[in-house]
């Protein structure tokens, strides 16, 4: 058999002929072409924070939970005091530097800890496309519209130097030239 002998080094890599490379290669554009037509979706890691903040503080805390995506599960007040416990869901992708922003919005009165919580599928497709005539008044003609799955899967590329499908003019109709 070629391939017990190629396995114990007797054989070279000429031996299984010039067609090989040429199945690897569209068994994996099949594969692609199959996963794409799946409309796939990305599972987002979330992180559970506890809020630990006075009053004065509520106001900078809810603006940094907003503007990560986070959502607010539960508030409590301490009886006796005016001190609240905010427990809220972060995803993993927006939570960095999320403990220095609250404590900078809330004047330092805001204190928080992260903690792994679940995985959650993320409903958006990231490789949508408008086709209809209601997608396309409700999107606009844009070749891929930026919703968070995109956000997040064209992050991940360029973290890892792969090829990200973006816009690098956007109208190249005028020089600009700096003046000295």
């Amino acid at each position: 058999n070629k391939l017990e002998d190629y396995c114990q080094g007797s054989l070279d890599s000429v031996g299984f002929g010039p067609f090989s490379g040429q199945v690897i290669s569209a068994a994996k554009e099949s594969l692609r072409m199959a996963l794409m037509a799946s409309s796939p979706r990305l599972v987002e890691a979330y992180f559970k924070s506890e809020i630990m903040t006075s009053s004065m503080g509520l106001a900078g805390t809810y603006a940094s939970i907003g503007s990560r995506h986070g959502v607010v599960v539960a508030e409590d007040m301490r009886e006796g005091s005016d001190i609240f416990t905010i427990d809220a869901l972060i995803p993993l992708a927006e939570s960095f530097g999320f403990v220095e922003e609250i404590r900078a919005r809330s004047s330092g009165l805001s204190t928080a800890t992260l903690q792994f919580s679940h995985w959650e599928c993320n409903e958006e497709d990231p490789y949508f496309v408008p086709k209809t005539e209601e997608e396309r008044e409700e999107h606009g003609e844009v070749s891929i519209p930026k919703n968070r799955s995109r956000k997040l899967l064209d992050s991940v590329r360029k973290r890892k130097g792969l090829l990200v499908e973006e816009k690098l003019v956007a109208s190249a109709t005028k020089q600009r030239t700096l003046a000295k």
